[in-house]
């Protein structure tokens, strides 16, 4: 570190105290009588000047003699005790008394220093040939700096009898530096690389100005009281790309410091190419719609998912890992989803296989009625039927039905129970699901009731004509007379019948069966 230097010198002269600036030779040494260095406040040193100046001081004749030799150090220092000056008075034997310096009493700021006598050379810290004294205020400080010298006569330092003299400097800032430049890293790969400051007053701290590769973060300071400080700049990059961004490194000084320090970086992390290893579902719709998660390595600054060679509807990047795209239309068939970011696009393979699925279609059901409590068994025909296996569903109406897919154009289901009516029974698989048309429909049928019979008597070898009243008629397959069926019957409504009776003994139900169910007994 190099120092400001600031001269000070007494010049023999007259009783007017008249300044005379300009360096002075040795020689200027006998007049001086008293040194003072009052309050200087040093603010902030890191890049030192040489300065000089000189004071011209009272001055009364002195007779010549030989002075005692004493020698030692005397301490320099300001109020604020953080400047220290040593003068060293070597020993030697002079003809006169001069220069003189009275002993100090105690280091503080407006007491004459010095020894109570003296002779031979004096130094101060830094005592050059042509009488400068140099002083070395603290590291760390800079900006504007100023410091008083008084001179007094032998009648001591009173406001009155003294000369002043003030120093103003100035403190240059530090030629500081930080790492010129950084290297790219790749997508996916850890990166670590070592930023130093230096030139400047030790720790630093370091910031950002702008945005990092997403991944990469700046680490703890180390070394932070050596001359120069260090920081790591690392992690693992998530997003290929050219990033620019600016590291700053402020220094530790004071006054008017501190001092910091901008570098800009740019920095291109390469991208790796995607993989797609996964997809769920596999298949869809042909008019699109469907959602699909992408599962893979890679995905993170992805540009572009395609089905084929049709662009996603849409897609949303969940993690480096994880894509959910929406399938656009597409003509029935097997694609394959890719994936594409700044390196290239994912290659294909089994695994990113899409199979687009036209709807199924119902032909006809059988049969195509059944009790409201359910339980019929239903063959259904149509095509389309084979992509229902586990993600697909047979309904009758809204309700959903137990199958069996006997083939790509055969289901065989169970009918579930329901209200009386009429309803669709449509098929659904990843191709969507079946149109409505009048092949497909199954009619709940509600069991039939019998209200009354008349006659209520006949013969026990049959014959007799019976009429039967009640609901549900429609469609009824039998008549029994107990366990026996009636020897023949017309439906005249759905509210009657006529049944002809069997031969039998005693007294038996007559029950009536529809699609719906047999009716059941009763009194009536």
């Amino acid at each position: 570190m190099s120092n400001v230097a600031k001269s000070v010198l007494g010049r023999a002269g007259d009783c007017a105290r008249q300044a005379m600036l300009g360096r002075v030779k040795a020689s200027a040494l006998a007049g001086l009588r008293h040194l003072v260095v009052a309050a200087f406040a040093p603010v902030f040193l890191l890049l030192f000047a040489t300065m000089a100046f000189s004071v011209a001081a009272p001055q009364r004749a002195e007779a010549a003699g030989t002075c005692t030799i004493n020698w030692g150090t005397v301490a320099y220092r300001s109020t604020n005790n953080t400047y220290v000056m040593s003068q060293t008075v070597n020993p030697g034997v002079l003809a006169a008394c001069d220069p003189r310096f009275p002993a100090v009493d105690s280091g503080v700021t407006g007491v004459t220093y010095g020894t109570s006598a003296n002779g031979g050379a004096w130094s101060a810290v830094t005592h050059a040939a042509d009488n400068t004294l140099t002083y070395d205020p603290p590291a760390g400080r800079i900006g504007a700096d100023s410091f008083t010298v008084y001179f007094c006569n032998d009648a001591g330092c009173s406001v009155s009898g003294r000369l002043t003299a003030t120093v103003n400097v100035n403190i240059a800032s530090p030629t500081q530096s930080l790492t010129s430049s950084l290297p790219g890293g790749t997508q996916g790969t850890a990166y670590s690389q070592t930023l130093t400051a230096s030139g400047g007053a030790s720790p630093y701290t370091f910031s950002v100005l702008g945005t990092l590769p997403p991944g990469l973060s700046l680490g703890a300071v180390s070394n932070p009281d050596s001359a120069s400080s260090t920081v790591p700049l690392s992690g693992t990059p998530t997003t290929g790309g050219l990033y620019n961004f600016t590291i700053r490194a402020t220094d530790s000084s004071t006054g008017a410091g501190p001092v910091f320090i901008d570098q800009t970086y740019n920095v291109n992390i390469a991208s790796v190419m995607p993989t797609v290893t996964s997809i769920s579902p596999t298949a869809g719709p042909t008019s699109g719609g469907t959602t699909v998660t992408l599962t893979g390595t890679n995905f993170t600054g992805v540009n572009a998912v395609s089905f084929g060679a049709t662009p996603a509807t849409g897609f949303t990047f969940n993690s480096a890992t994880s894509i959910t795209a929406t399938a656009p239309a597409s003509a029935a068939g097997t694609v394959d989803i890719r994936v594409t970011n700044g390196a290239g696009t994912s290659a294909t393979s089994a695994s990113d296989q899409f199979s687009y699925v036209n709807a199924p279609t119902v032909t006809s059901i059988s049969p195509s009625t059944g009790p409201t409590g359910g339980g019929t068994t239903v063959t259904i025909t149509g095509s389309g039927f084979a992509a229902a296996a586990g993600t697909g569903a047979v309904k009758f109406g809204a309700t959903n039905a137990t199958y069996t897919i006997n083939s790509n154009t055969q289901i065989t289901a169970t009918s579930p129970a329901n209200t009386a009516g009429t309803y669709d029974v449509t098929v659904t698989t990843l191709g969507g699901t079946s149109a409505t048309s009048a092949a497909d429909q199954f009619t709940y049928v509600a069991r039939p009731t019998v209200t009354s019979v008349s006659p209520t008597a006949g013969p026990t070898s049959g014959g007799t004509t019976v009429t039967i009243s009640g609901t549900g008629f429609s469609g009824t397959t039998a008549v029994t007379f107990g366990a026996t069926a009636a020897t023949g019957f017309t439906v005249n409504s759905a509210t009657q019948i006529t049944a002809t009776a069997p031969a039998g003994t005693g007294t038996v139900d007559i029950r009536v069966t529809t699609t719906g169910g047999t009716s059941a007994t009763s009194a009536a």
